[in-house]
């Protein structure tokens, strides 16, 4: 029976996102790289006025870029958005046209004194598109983020941009890591679903009439 359902259950769940754990590339504990090489996203900073630092990599957390002091995801490496200028994107090509769950988890840097802190707003866009822009603080814990997104045919491209560092001369951050888009189930499939769940439903019944009956 789990064999017939497993069709069904595996379309929904395909992740368009490569490396979305950040596990590339392999850093030693409480390492971190500023652009990050070698892995399917690509770093960048925006170049903007004033003088706070601003930049986009991978980390190992914990690590000395937070002062040792974020309780790490599962499997330990993070992206990181630096300043109102740190970007991350990833693009994704022979995608199919939809809607698509995009999920995520976010955590803010942890203040060090006036040095550096995690309120920093940044913005989800879908092929330069805003979908959000949410906001991490200082010191929050990693935290589950669900949005719904559209994609078109061919190439789309996914970005997390800094937008605004609220504190610390700009010098906010904010950790990303357990990045998925999955396409979200046509009616007629998640129909068709329940159709195939119907005969096992009702041999269930027909089991539990017997087993009453004895």
């Amino acid at each position: 029976m789990m064999g017939a359902l497993t069709p069904f259950a595996a379309s929904a769940s395909i992740n368009l996102i490569q490396d979305g754990d950040f596990a590339t590339p392999v850093l030693n504990p409480g390492g971190y790289e500023y652009g990050a090489t070698g892995t399917p996203w690509n770093f960048a900073s925006l170049a903007f006025n004033g003088p706070a630092p601003s930049g986009s990599g991978v980390t190992y957390l914990p690590s000395a870029w937070d002062g040792g002091r974020s309780a790490p995801p599962p499997g330990t490496q993070v992206a990181f958005l630096q300043g109102a200028g740190g970007v991350l994107s990833q693009t994704m090509t022979g995608v199919s046209a939809g809607a698509y769950d995009l999920t995520f988890i976010d955590a803010g840097r942890p203040a060090v004194g006036s040095s550096y802190g995690g309120d920093l707003t940044f913005q989800v866009l879908i092929n330069g598109n805003v979908v959000d822009t949410l906001t991490t603080v200082d010191g929050q814990a990693f935290a589950p983020v669900t949005l719904d997104v559209s994609l078109i045919n061919g190439d789309n491209t996914l970005e997390f941009a800094g937008f605004s560092a609220n504190n610390y001369n700009g010098d906010d951050s904010a950790f990303i890591a357990n990045v998925s888009l999955t396409a979200v189930p046509e009616p007629a499939t998640i129909l068709s679903g329940v159709l195939m769940l119907l005969p096992f439903g009702a041999s269930t019944l027909r089991i539990l009439r017997r087993n009453r009956a004895a």
